[in-house]
């Protein structure tokens, strides 16, 4: 089952903040349905408003937190917390998807590569996170070495 990106409604919570703006801006590019979610919902609104101003064909819309929470089917809870900043579009980061149901996979597949920036690796059942999270370094260290020059990289810091 393909996954269209344009079928997605993705809710940022909270969406107003520098990360979250940056992420609903470029989910807004690649023509995704974005709700910036606040606590204060005219904050939200303004979120979606500057937005709009830079992406008029942008399908966003602004609101409180609940009403994000409400609306979306797929939700980005704190996304600060995921990204210290976003990839560069021109040298995108890899990030495994596993899990069990094939649905649920194709549709995150389908929002982390619709994402400039952002590359998705299958990594097969949800079994095989517990071995991603222990190995992902390790992993993506060699990775990055073997693709040196490479057009991807891996979204890891390394911190010795």
């Amino acid at each position: 089952m393909e996954v269209e990106p344009t079928q997605l409604k993705v809710a940022l919570i909270p969406g107003t903040g520098r990360i979250g703006s940056r992420l609903a801006r470029r989910l807004a590019l690649a023509n995704v349905s974005v709700f910036i979610g606040s606590r204060s919902p005219q904050k939200g609104l303004q979120g979606a408003h500057d937005i709009l101003a830079s992406c008029p064909h942008g399908r966003v819309q602004g609101g409180s937190n609940q009403e994000a929470a409400a609306w979306g089917d797929t939700i980005f809870w704190n996304p600060s917390k995921f990204f210290d900043d976003l990839p560069d579009p021109n040298d995108p980061q890899c990030t495994f998807v596993a899990g069990d149901d094939e649905e649920a996979i194709q549709r995150t597949v389908a929002l982390v590569e619709v994402i400039p920036g952002f590359k998705a690796i299958k990594a097969g059942g949800l079994a095989n996170s517990k071995i991603i999270e222990l190995l992902g370094p390790r992993w993506l260290f060699e990775l990055d070495t073997l693709n040196a020059g490479g057009n991807y990289r891996s979204g890891w810091k390394y911190v010795w």
